[in-house]
């Protein structure tokens, strides 16, 4: 058992027992179907059959999260398909939902990423304003913090492939701050 307590807690374990019986994990469903039990529980205790206005209100309540949508999408359409399947009557949320509410939910964005954009970014300005790259880079690692100048020229196989045919960068110098590797 799962700690169900709305009027859908035998189904959302018979569907869960169901599913674990093909071969598939409970925890793939579980997380969403016990908030959509916690809201059926607080707003719709007595109901038993899953209704249109039961599913929309639940996906378009703050208990579902933007990042969350997309699974709690999912799952309650499982949810629809397997009562169907076991002859129940209930609603199955269309394939291409779209919320009535819709939240910006932006990537999370790590410290690596702002280091990445600015080193490619003073890269690119250095190329174009025709600077020497291989005399800019102790700069660039400075300002960043590298330890080794390797370090910071790694950022250099980001940049256009046109760097490849630029007389800005010695490429003799360069590859040998790359051992090459065997096997």
């Amino acid at each position: 058992m799962s700690n169900f307590n709305s009027g859908f807690a035998v189904k959302l374990d018979a569907m869960l027992d169901y599913r674990a019986a093909r071969g598939y994990k409970r925890e793939t469903y579980l997380h969403s179907l016990l908030e959509f039990d916690k809201y059926c529980d607080e707003h719709f205790p007595q109901t038993t059959e899953l209704t249109r206005e039961i599913v929309h209100a639940w996906v378009d309540s703050a208990t579902v999260t933007p990042r969350g949508l997309t699974n709690a999408a999912a799952t309650i359409r499982q949810f629809g398909k397997y009562l169907n399947a076991v002859d129940e009557e209930a609603y199955i949320l269309p394939d291409k939902f779209a919320p009535s509410k819709t939240a910006f939910a932006p990537r999370s964005i790590r410290v690596y990423d702002l280091r990445h954009r600015f080193a490619s970014a003073c890269l690119n300005r250095w190329l174009d304003e025709g600077k020497n790259l291989m005399a800019m880079l102790p700069y660039l690692r400075a300002y960043m913090g590298h330890g080794k100048l390797s370090e910071t020229a790694y950022y250099i196989h980001i940049l256009p492939e046109n760097l490849v045919k630029s007389p800005v960068i010695d490429w003799e110098v360069f590859n040998a701050m790359f051992p090459e590797v065997t096997l």
